[in-house]
């Protein structure tokens, strides 16, 4: 498992890895303990920790000032992932997910500049209804499907997606800090 830290949105209405993290904090000096915490974060990691307690350290150092900030556990999921996932994410470099696409707005957009509109409106109206209420499949089987559905679709309309897309199924956690 790898953790990542992200700020909530407002809405709290997607909370997969398509977010932002914390930034660097131009009004402070580089050697305070949330710009080193920041450089850390992303030139040592790359956004990444692969050790629980360090991503917990550092979490608190940018919750201790920023309460709006989440610490999350993040792995490619093969099967259901049991305790403590909030949901599966489909995305690519576990950066680009396909689900922070939040519809009506961004499906819409690629229906109409694609000819293969009229797929993208059923696949809209068949998997939009399987998202949670944090915009992220409850079941891994579900994710799956959708991802191997985006997958064909690159194949069928190739540069649909991003360059170097290669979706994959993440499984996001909820981290009991308690």
């Amino acid at each position: 498992m790898r953790y990542r830290i992200f700020q909530v949105s407002p809405s709290g209405n997607y909370r997969g890895v398509h977010r932002l993290g914390p930034s660097y904090n131009e009004l402070a000096d580089e050697t305070e303990a949330w710009n080193r915490a920041w450089h850390e974060y992303v030139y040592k990691y790359g956004e990444m920790i692969p050790e629980k307690n360090e991503a917990i350290t550092l979490f608190e150092i940018f919750r201790s000032r920023d309460p709006n900030f989440e610490l999350v556990g993040i792995e490619k999921a093969t099967s259901e992932a049991g305790t403590g996932v909030i949901g599966y994410d489909v995305a690519s470099n576990c950066w680009h997910s396909m689900l922070s696409w939040q519809p009506p707005i961004s499906w819409s957009v690629i229906q109409k500049q694609s000819k293969l509109g009229p797929l993208f409106s059923l696949i809209e109206k068949y998997f939009v209804p399987k998202l949670n209420n944090v915009g992220l499949f409850s079941i891994f089987d579900v994710a799956e499907h959708f991802c191997e559905v985006i997958k064909t679709v690159e194949r069928l309309e190739p540069g649909t997606w991003p360059d170097e897309f290669d979706a994959e199924v993440l499984a996001i956690f909820k981290l009991n800090l308690e």
